[in-house]
């Protein structure tokens, strides 16, 4: 059904999960454990617990809110029916994650050492970003629409070491972005009947140690 079911203690699903579309499963606080087997459902699951709130490994249909009062940790896993994020504290990733659609709402999105493969639409602004750094690797899956980036170039929050843009995916930057230069230097790949709006704002970066590039 719909509705907003809020819980009291830590829940436990050791089988499939189904948020019906127009229903809500608030967390609050509170862990989802269990083995979960699987997802079900089109509704939205939220959570403003710090970390550790969702299993690692599984894959979401549903909507991802995290809309918490300090900063989070987005567990790693396939969301395949999106995240919101709305937290002015921000939220990192734990490991390498998948996402459909990513709303940014409130607050920036660190990447971190991770890589970050989205598959839908992002929304965001200038102030409510993707925070990148010089390992952070970023792959669009689908038709990303505009990308922001944290704009502090001092401390690399808008660079990415290897940006993919998959076949036929689609990508525009909104802001400016670097790709990381150095010994590990970072690389621009873009697929067969993918596309890639720079708007002048894409730097290849280089340094004494190495030189970033775009792959042939």
């Amino acid at each position: 059904g719909t509705g907003v079911t809020s819980i009291s203690n830590h829940l436990t699903v050791n089988g499939n999960l189904n948020i019906a579309s127009g229903a809500e499963l608030n967390l609050g606080s509170f862990d989802l454990t269990g083995s979960l087997s699987g997802t079900t459902g089109t509704g939205t699951l939220r959570t403003q617990k710090a970390e550790g709130t969702l299993p690692d490994g599984k894959t979401w249909s549903m909507l991802v809110a995290y809309d918490g009062t300090s900063a989070q940790t987005i567990s790693t896993g396939n969301f395949n029916g999106g995240i919101r994020l709305n937290n002015t504290f921000g939220a990192s990733l734990k490991g390498n994650t998948t996402v459909g659609p990513l709303t940014l709402l409130n607050g920036d999105l660190s990447i971190g050492s991770n890589t970050l493969t989205l598959n839908g639409a992002f929304t965001g602004s200038s102030n409510n970003s993707l925070r990148g750094s010089g390992s952070s690797n970023l792959t669009i899956g689908g038709a990303a629409s505009t990308l922001w980036f944290e704009n502090d170039e001092f401390n690399k929050r808008n660079h990415i070491k290897n940006l993919t843009l998959n076949a036929s995916a689609t990508a525009a930057l909104g802001n400016k972005l670097n790709i990381t230069p150095g010994a590990d230097a970072g690389v621009l790949t873009i697929a067969n009947n993918a596309t890639l709006s720079t708007r002048g704002n894409l730097s290849i970066k280089s340094d004494t140690l190495g030189t970033a590039r775009i792959a042939p």
